[in-house]
C-alpha cells in the first residue's frame, strides 16, 4: 500500500504553506540528501559532460532532492515505485544526478503548472 501523508501544521494557528508537488516520498528525499552529503561517496564529476536538453521534460521540483529523483528517472536508474533501499545501491548515479540537477537549477526555475509539449504525429500510414 503507498504511504499517505498529511500536511500538519507545526502549531495550531501556525501559517499554512503553499502545497507543493512531489513524487519522492520523504524517504527516498532522504536516502538521497544522505548520499549527497556522505564524504565516502564523492566523485569527481568535474568533466562530467551532460546534454541538458534530456532533461528538459522535468519541468517542476519542490527542491533539489525531489530534482535529483527525477533525473534518476530520466537516466532509468530507477523507477516510479523504486524503494530508496534500491536508490541506496547507486551512490555513484545519484551523486551524478546531483552534478545535473545542478547543471539545471544554474540555467532554469521549476515552472509549476507547466505543461509538457505536446507530440505531433509525423508519417505513418495516410
Amino acid at each position: 500500500m503507498a504511504p499517505y501523508y498529511r500536511y500538519a501544521r507545526e502549531e495550531q494557528g501556525g501559517p499554512l504553506k503553499l502545497f507543493a508537488p512531489a513524487i519522492a516520498v520523504p524517504e527516498m528525499n532522504a536516502a538521497i540528501h544522505d548520499i549527497c552529503h556522505n564524504p565516502d561517496h564523492a566523485l569527481d564529476l568535474a568533466h562530467l559532460q551532460v546534454d541538458l536538453g534530456e532533461y528538459d521534460r522535468i519541468r517542476y521540483w519542490n527542491g533539489r532532492e525531489e530534482l535529483i529523483y527525477q533525473v534518476l528517472l530520466v537516466n532509468g536508474v530507477i523507477t516510479i515505485g523504486s524503494s530508496e533501499t534500491e536508490v541506496m545501491r547507486f551512490p555513484a548515479e545519484v551523486r551524478k544526478a546531483d552534478a545535473i540537477a545542478g547543471r539545471i537549477l544554474q540555467v532554469r526555475a521549476p515552472e509549476l503548472g507547466a505543461a509538457a509539449p505536446r507530440l505531433r504525429a509525423v508519417g505513418g500510414p495516410r
